[in-house]
């Protein structure tokens, strides 16, 4: 793990235990991303930077047959496992650039984390190989992208369409809106290149 990720995580592990009380989203925010991502009974759910997990209660109240959650975060990942003793959840400390999975997943979501990569263009990439064809994948915050730049350090999100043109080569977008920020798009069937993992972020 590069010095760049490391500080990531340690700046996370100081914010993991209260992170609940400050961060969750509420049900209304929740509902938007649920219908943003199109979640269904029987979907296999990526969360990538899961953090505590705080969407988790919302998949799963949808029926959904799995949730694998990833996070660099110790921190994080161990108040998610406080509340998640369920054998459909699964939970991952690492860098999601470094992971690999048996399977490709029905829904891959970034809520409200895009900003702690720097890379864009190699993480679309790399999350288009875990979306199986006609799976989802969502990236979206709370906040509008001028909120987002405004409130964390060093942020830089992309224009919704710039982001729409990084996935497009595996995707079918079909969303694009910057208040609040969701670029999403239904996964085509060109073969996702074979990304190596990779400890640039």
């Amino acid at each position: 793990m590069n010095a760049d990720k490391k500080a990531v995580a340690a700046y996370f592990n100081t914010l993991a235990e209260n992170w609940d009380r400050d961060n969750a989203p509420g049900a209304g925010e929740a509902g938007r991303i649920l219908e943003l991502a199109d979640i269904r009974a029987g979907g296999q759910i990526l969360d990538v930077a899961c953090g505590t997990g705080a969407m988790f209660p919302y998949y799963l109240e949808r029926g959904v047959k799995s949730v694998t959650g990833v996070d660099i975060s110790g921190g994080m990942i161990a108040q998610a496992e406080k509340k998640f003793e369920k054998p459909n959840v699964h939970l991952i400390q690492a860098d999601i650039q470094a992971c690999r999975f048996d399977e490709p997943f029905d829904r891959c979501i970034v809520f409200n984390a895009l900003a702690h990569f720097q890379d864009y263009a190699q993480l679309m990439r790399r999350l288009a190989g875990f979306v199986k064809p006609g799976g989802r994948l969502l990236v979206a915050y709370g906040l509008s992208r001028e909120q987002v730049n405004a409130r964390e350090k060093d942020a830089c999100l992309p224009e919704p369409e710039e982001l729409a043109a990084l996935m497009k080569p595996w995707f079918v977008v079909d969303v694009k809106q910057d208040a609040p920020y969701a670029v999403s798009g239904v996964r085509n069937d060109v073969p996702a290149p074979m990304v190596p993992p990779t400890d640039k972020r």
